[in-house]
C-alpha cells in the first residue's frame, strides 16, 4: 500500500510539472470573462506563452489558473528589452523595469509595485 501511494505521489508530481512547463502561442488561448482559457478547455490555463502581439512586440509571459502570474518580458520592435518584471494574479507585482527603444531606462513605469501600484522608484 505504501509504494501504490508513493508511486501516486511521484505520479502526480510528474504530471503537475508537465502541465505547469507548457509554451503555447497566444492563439490558443482565449479570453472568457477575465480568465485565460486553452480553446476548448474547460480549465483556466496554466503555463508560458510566447509570441507577437498585433503591433510587433514580442513578449513571454506566464499564467497561473487563467491570470498572469510570473516572470514577464517585452521587447520593442527593433529587439531591445521594453519592460521585465512580473505579475501576481493578474497585477504588476515587485520590481519592474521599462526601457525606451534606443535602450535607455524609462522611469516612469520602472519601480517597485505591490498589487499593481507602484510604490517606489
Amino acid at each position: 500500500m505504501k509504494k501504490a501511494i508513493i508511486l501516486f505521489s511521484i505520479l502526480t508530481c510528474l504530471i503537475s510539472s508537465v502541465t505547469l512547463s507548457e509554451t503555447v502561442s497566444p492563439i490558443e488561448l482565449e479570453n472568457r470573462e477575465g480568465v485565460i482559457y486553452k480553446k476548448h478547455s474547460k480549465i483556466p490555463f496554466t503555463g508560458s506563452v510566447r509570441g507577437k502581439s498585433s503591433e510587433g512586440y514580442i513578449f513571454k509571459k506566464t499564467y497561473q489558473n487563467g491570470k498572469v502570474s510570473g516572470p514577464y518580458e517585452s521587447y520593442h520592435k527593433n529587439g531591445q528589452l521594453w519592460f521585465k518584471g512580473s505579475f501576481r494574479n493578474g497585477k504588476y507585482e515587485g520590481p519592474w523595469v521599462s526601457y525606451y527603444s534606443d535602450g535607455r531606462l524609462n522611469l516612469k513605469y520602472s519601480g517597485n509595485y505591490r498589487d499593481g501600484v507602484k510604490i517606489l522608484e
